[in-house]
């Protein structure tokens, strides 16, 4: 579940993508609260299907960092 982070207008921005099984609202909801209630943040949430985000063999990069 990568998480982007993001800056303009003066303020950060989160993204994080996540795949889903069953209800894409649902699981977008789920992990927005969860974001919410334990880190403040307020993350844009994308639910794609499952297998539709790359894989990796080696240590998987969470957050990525596209600020200046």
């Amino acid at each position: 579940m990568p998480m982007h982070v993001t800056s303009g207008s003066g303020s950060e921005n989160v993204t994080v993508e996540a795949e889903g099984r069953v209800s894409f609202d649902k699981t977008g909801d789920t992990i927005r609260e969860l974001f919410k209630s334990k880190l403040s943040v307020t993350p844009k949430i994308t639910v794609v299907p499952v297998g539709t985000l790359p894989r990796t063999e080696k240590k998987a990069k969470r957050v990525i960092d596209h600020r200046e």
